[in-house]
């Protein structure tokens, strides 16, 4: 799975819509936007903050790790 889909079957989990983690985040909500369309990777220094806000397990943050390596995969295709 990549990241925009992981991240949008996370919000979905969670019960959070993209302009709320944006404002947790403190990114503008088009920022989200891009993560959830695929368009861009959150940058490196705001994974662990995404992964607090979600409140992540050990397990769900490897996930989330794992699906952004994915989404770099894709790309080099």
């Amino acid at each position: 799975m990549n990241f925009s889909k992981w991240l949008h079957q996370s919000l979905i989990i969670k019960g959070m819509n993209q302009a709320t983690l944006a404002k947790k985040i403190k990114v503008h909500r088009s920022v989200v936007c891009n993560w959830v369309g695929g368009k861009h990777l959150p940058e490196p220094r705001r994974l662990l903050v995404l992964a607090d806000i979600l409140q992540l397990d050990n397990q769900e943050t490897i996930d989330m790790l794992q699906s952004i390596i994915n989404s770099l995969q894709e790309t080099k295709c």
